[in-house]
């Protein structure tokens, strides 16, 4: 498992309390002292999970011998990630948990050969002082994608995963479906706004200028990648975004505990995705004009 942040802690717990499964994390350097153990708290119950002595390696150690390799890192890690994964045998599979907008093609393309997954978590999962607090059960399942160009030995592998997370206690299922790169792009102003706002999602809500600017950035990400036809002329009309927003006070708290603590380490994250976004508008000729004037908000 590379990264020991929320996403891996969870993925890990539920791995490990299926039967035949050992994972080491892969952390940076100086981080292995500080993982003496994981404790993961259930948001409901109280209920303590407490796992003493995890195995873990940091960069530049020798890499234990292992038959899955998962990513779970931010979008700004995935290439370091990957050049991890290349030092591996060819036999190793891998996934990855990171947004992003062709993150299958990306491991296929520089990993050619092995069984590889996307993992998409809809579990709530955030820092609480020296534990993280999980909220259980999630809403939807987690799904695990060997996307549209996958081969038996891809969704073998996404099936395996699938299975091992839902005996686990986190459940998921194995598709070929992936998010839609659309919705993705759509969706990277919300969180570039959401940090704007201080990841306080009431002083979005009650920031019109900045709503405003978060809408309009939307509609020209969902332009960019859906096209000028028919979809790419809808899409001056839609505003995601700003139903989203709007529906933050309705949000319940544990959502917005969750912002509050993970919003913050995802800022490489977001300017990343709004890069990517922003380019690709460049080269098709795209408006982005309120993309762009977002990013230079956020520095």
């Amino acid at each position: 498992m590379v990264g020991a942040g929320a996403v891996g802690v969870v993925l890990t717990r539920a791995l490990e309390r299926t039967k035949g499964h050992d994972v080491t994390f892969l952390v940076r350097k100086g981080r292995r002292a500080g993982l003496v153990r994981t404790r993961v708290i259930d948001a409901k119950t109280g209920e303590l999970t407490v796992r003493e002595r995890p195995a873990v390696v940091e960069e530049g150690q020798p890499l234990p011998t292992v038959d899955t390799l998962i990513l779970a890192v931010r979008g700004d890690q995935l290439d370091a990630a990957l050049a991890v994964a290349e030092q591996l045998p060819p036999t190793v599979r891998v996934a990855t948990v990171t947004p992003g907008f062709d993150d299958l093609a990306t491991l296929r393309a520089r990993l050619p050969g092995r069984p590889t997954a996307r993992i998409v978590p809809v579990f709530n999962a955030w820092s609480d002082g020296d534990a993280l607090k999980l909220w259980l059960p999630p809403l939807a399942k987690t799904t695990v994608s060997y996307g549209e160009g996958g081969t038996d030995g891809d969704r073998a592998f996404a099936e395996e995963l699938a299975t091992a997370f839902t005996a686990g206690g986190l459940p998921a299922k194995a598709t070929r479906d992936e998010p839609p790169p659309s919705a993705i792009a759509a969706g990277t102003p919300l969180l570039a706004a959401y940090e704007l706002a201080g990841w306080d999602l009431d002083a979005l809500v009650r920031d019109r200028e900045l709503r405003t600017l978060a809408e309009r950035a939307s509609k020209e990400a969902l332009r960019t990648y859906v096209g000028g036809g028919l979809l790419g002329r809808a899409a001056a009309f839609v505003t995601p975004i700003g139903l989203a927003i709007r529906a933050t006070n309705a949000m319940p708290s544990h959502l917005k505990d969750m912002w509050r603590a993970h919003g913050p380490k995802i800022a490489g994250q977001t300017r990343t995705m709004l890069d990517a976004v922003i380019a690709r508008a460049e080269r098709d000729n795209s408006p982005h004009a309120s993309l762009s004037d977002l990013r230079r908000r956020l520095g």
